[in-house]
């Protein structure tokens, strides 16, 4: 399958594609992508042309398609349906590639300018990426249900779903965090940092997210049995241009790569900066395997403990998330190309100057009480509310049942960016302890009221 032999007029190229066709800029990464694709079969024809105008997708497939090449499986293109039909070194299993795009309006990842970059709210991008996730998932568990299952060659295997996020610019840095809150309402971890290392207090969780429509998803699909046909779903934010790059050759101009990595002796990440090719990455660098925990038929995860992939799962008995992530793990990378002033013409951005929709934020108003899940040592049921531009944490207390409040200037939307900000001395604790959170809040409102009556 020749994969760069033009099948459409220039016109409909897509930019990722037009980008690996400019002379001598991706001759190496050119190379690569074909090797990938050797003993893939387009079964239906049209994948070639798929791979020149719309690209990600088709892309996707062929890194899963290598990455399966590279753990010892084999595919059966015999079958029409799913994706792939897998053999190997443990059971079989089928799976499904998806990738999880940007909505209407959206701008799309290849959009990519250098403000996006500057200006990017992280909130925006995980909840962005969150419901753009969990719709892919969906989409795929019902194919299943509606379609795969009734397959003689899918009955009694392990069904996965793989999905890559491509669903805005800077999809990339979302690391694992929507994918955490998709399958196992986990936000983030919540920590102190201390002169003997970091101390854990919580965790941020999440049970649902909300569209711009106002329509709310339940998430959390690994947290329950509600989707045991799912045994797992396999997962990369790396699994792109940079991945190509990071493992091309030198070419004809310096090539930089930069990467942010886990650091199992450390609170902080490594973050790595290399020219090509001293630069070191493999092919399975940044693959997440999520295990669903109810699982009718469980896939044997075995072959894929490799020590480059990430293997997360969720313990029954203690309702904890568990994740084994090998020093070194790829969360992120990028890659800065430095060709010499002229010596490429790049394609255009076919709507740089278009105006797109960004996610809705949350719509709190001023003065109201709302839910917000998670935990912070012994305080459970948190409520946010807005109140004269602060911040106020309305908690309850597990011990004995009782309510207080925090309260801090600034606007934060959940319990990770509240904690985590640098917020100095500028903190509320409320004086008294109540009955009920209302109660609690009107302290604290009260308390707001005074300090700003006080100020100069």
């Amino acid at each position: 399958m020749e994969l760069f032999q033009p099948v459409v007029e220039q016109t409909d190229w897509h930019f990722n594609f037009s980008a690996l066709m400019i002379p001598g800029f991706a001759d190496g990464e050119r190379a690569l992508l074909q090797e990938w694709a050797h003993g893939f079969e387009d079964r239906e024809g049209k994948f070639v042309r798929e791979f020149q105008t719309t690209f990600n997708s088709s892309f996707w497939e062929l890194y899963l398609f290598a990455v399966f090449k590279q753990f010892g499986f084999t595919c059966d293109f015999s079958v029409a349906a799913p994706d792939f039909v897998v053999s190997g070194p443990n059971a079989p299993f089928v799976a499904e590639a998806v990738i999880a795009g940007h909505p209407d309006g959206y701008k799309p990842e290849w959009e990519r300018t250098v403000d996006d970059a500057q200006s990017f709210d992280r909130e925006l991008v995980l909840q962005l990426a969150t419901t753009r996730i969990a719709n892919a998932i969906w989409t795929k568990y019902q194919k299943y249900l509606n379609s795969y299952s009734k397959l003689p060659h899918v009955a009694g295997r392990p069904y996965v779903i793989c999905v890559a996020p491509f669903e805005q610019p800077l999809f990339f840095v979302q690391n694992d965090n929507a994918l955490r809150r998709v399958l196992y309402g986990i936000d983030q971890p919540l920590w102190v940092d201390s002169e003997t290392g970091r101390i854990p207090v919580g965790q941020a969780l999440s049970s649902t997210v909300t569209k711009d429509n106002g329509s709310v998803i339940d998430i959390g699909f690994f947290c329950s049995d509600r989707m045991s046909e799912v045994s797992a779903v396999i997962f990369s934010n790396t699994a792109t241009f940079t991945k190509l790059r990071a493992l091309s050759p030198a070419g004809a101009f310096p090539v930089m790569i930069q990467a942010i990595r886990f650091n199992a002796s450390g609170t902080e990440p490594r973050h790595v900066v290399a020219p090509r090719p001293e630069y070191q990455e493999t092919l399975v660098d940044g693959l997440h395997v999520c295990l669903n925990p109810y699982a009718s038929r469980p896939l044997d995860v075995s072959a894929f403990c490799n020590g480059d992939a990430c293997i997360h799962s969720f313990d029954l008995v203690s309702r904890e998330y568990i994740v084994h992530t090998p020093d070194g793990f790829l969360f992120q990378h990028g890659a800065i190309a430095l060709p010499e002033a002229g010596m490429f013409e790049f394609p255009e951005q076919t709507n740089a100057d278009a105006s797109y929709r960004l996610p809705a934020e949350p719509d709190w108003g001023d003065g109201g009480l709302h839910p917000v899940e998670g935990n912070v040592l012994s305080f459970k049921d948190n409520h946010f509310a807005y109140y004269r531009d602060w911040t106020v944490v309305v908690a309850r207390c597990s011990i004995d049942n009782d309510w207080n409040a925090l309260a801090a200037p600034g606007c934060y939307r959940g319990l990770f960016e509240f904690q985590r900000a640098d917020k100095g001395e500028s903190c509320l604790i409320g004086a008294d302890w109540h009955s009920t959170k209302e109660k609690a809040f009107q302290q604290m409102k009260a308390e707001i009221d005074q300090l700003l009556a006080d100020a100069p």
